[in-house]
C-alpha cells in the first residue's frame, strides 16, 4: 500500500474546506441579513427556461453528496482513483462557493456566468478521468456519484445563465424574452449533456440533467406556454436514450 504524502493531505484537507464553504457561504446572506440572495438575484433575471423552484432543493444533495466525498477522500489520502480527481473535484467546490458569495452583490453578470461554466468544465475533466479508471473500486463510485449530479446540474445552469445573464445587460435579443433564444439555449444544454454521456454513461448526470429540464418543463406548462414544455421532454427522452446507447456500448467493450 502507498503511503500518503504532504500533497495527498493537503489535497485532502483543501477538497474538505471546499465543500464546507459551498454550504456555509450559501447561508451567508441568509445569516447575515444581505440584501440580496441568490434567489433574488435569479427572480431579477427571470428566463422562459427558468426551472420551476422547487428543482433548486437538488443543491442539499448535491452539498451533502460533496461532504461526503471529501470525507471519504481525506480517509483515503494515497488511493490513486482519489488523486486523479481530487484537485479539480476541491477546486469546483471552492469556485462554486465563490460565485455563491459574489453573486449577492453582483447579480448574474458576465463573470458569474464564467465561474458556473468554468467549474462544469473542470467537472466535465473530472469525469472523464474517472472513466477511464480502472482501478477505482465500487464506493469510488459509490462517493464520486454526487460530483457527477453536480457536473450535471451546472450542466444545464451553465447554458440557462446565458439567457439571465443576457437579460442582465439587457440584449436586445437574447435577453428579450423571445421564444427562439430559449430553445437553441434549451436544445444546446442537451446536446452538450449527451456529448458527455456519450463518453460516460453516468446515471446521476443523466439523473441531474432530467431533473432540470423536467422542472422546465413543470414552470414552462404551468405558464401555458406551448412549445417549451413539450421540447423539454422531448429533449430529456433525448439524453435518455444517448445514456442507454452508451451504457449498452459500455457493457459490449470487450476488457483486457
Amino acid at each position: 500500500m502507498k503511503q500518503a504524502n504532504m500533497s495527498d493531505w493537503m489535497r485532502g484537507l483543501y477538497t474538505l474546506g471546499g465543500a464546507v464553504a459551498q454550504i456555509v457561504f450559501g447561508a451567508l446572506p441568509f445569516i447575515l441579513g444581505w440584501e440580496h440572495t441568490v434567489g433574488s438575484r435569479s427572480a431579477e433575471t427571470f428566463t422562459l427556461i427558468t426551472p420551476a423552484g422547487y428543482a433548486f432543493s437538488i443543491w442539499s444533495v448535491l452539498f451533502a453528496g460533496s461532504l461526503l466525498f471529501s470525507i471519504y477522500q481525506l480517509a483515503r489520502p494515497a488511493h490513486e482513483p482519489l488523486r486523479r480527481i481530487g484537485w479539480l473535484a476541491g477546486n469546483a467546490f471552492w469556485l462554486n462557493a465563490i460565485w455563491e458569495t459574489y453573486v449577492p452583490f453582483q447579480g448574474l453578470d458576465g463573470v458569474s456566468l464564467v465561474i458556473i461554466q468554468l467549474t462544469w468544465l473542470l467537472l466535465v475533466v473530472l469525469l472523464l478521468r474517472a472513466s477511464g479508471d480502472d482501478q477505482a473500486g465500487f464506493w469510488d463510485r459509490v462517493f464520486r456519484a454526487p460530483l457527477f449530479a453536480l457536473a450535471g446540474w451546472l450542466n444545464a445552469a451553465a447554458f440557462v445563465n446565458i439567457l439571465a445573464t443576457s437579460n442582465f445587460y439587457e440584449l436586445t435579443w437574447l435577453g428579450s424574452g423571445e421564444l427562439a433564444p430559449a430553445v437553441l439555449v434549451l436544445v444546446a444544454a442537451s446536446l452538450a449533456a449527451s456529448l458527455v454521456l456519450s463518453r460516460l454513461p453516468s446515471l446521476s448526470y443523466f439523473a441531474a440533467v432530467a431533473w432540470a429540464l423536467y422542472a422546465v418543463h413543470i414552470a414552462t406548462d404551468m405558464r401555458g406556454d406551448e412549445v417549451l414544455p413539450m421540447l423539454a421532454l422531448g429533449l430529456m427522452g433525448a439524453v435518455a436514450a444517448t445514456l442507454l446507447a452508451s451504457g449498452v456500448r459500455a457493457m459490449r467493450k470487450p476488457r483486457a
